[in-house]
């Protein structure tokens, strides 16, 4: 049997991919907009799976629109515009991606 030899996650060369993000803010935030019942669907959703006590963080919070709503006040995600407007809602967003924490 061949044996695999799996690098650890942290020596990986990660690039996260935010242009999309970085470009697009101002569309992404009028998507929910627009869309304010698939929101408040994508919330109720994620509240009927989400713990009632303790603290959280929010792995890709974007913008900070979902980690607002559901009172979470910490989250990272690698996209700066994001980030900034995350910090504006009140969240401690800092750069960090899933397959890397900070």
């Amino acid at each position: 049997m061949e044996r695999i030899n799996y690098k650890p996650f942290n020596t990986w060369k990660i690039m996260a991919k935010t242009a999309a993000f970085d470009n697009y803010l101002a569309e992404y935030e009028q998507w929910f907009d627009d869309h304010y019942f698939v929101f408040l669907s994508e919330l109720e959703a994620i509240r009927s799976v989400f713990p009632t006590k303790g603290k959280g963080v929010e792995i890709g919070a974007g913008s900070g629109l979902f980690a607002s709503a559901l009172g979470i006040a910490e989250g990272c995600d690698p996209s700066a515009n994001m980030r900034e407007k995350a910090i504006g809602r009140g969240i401690k967003a800092i750069d960090g991606i899933a397959e890397n924490l900070p």
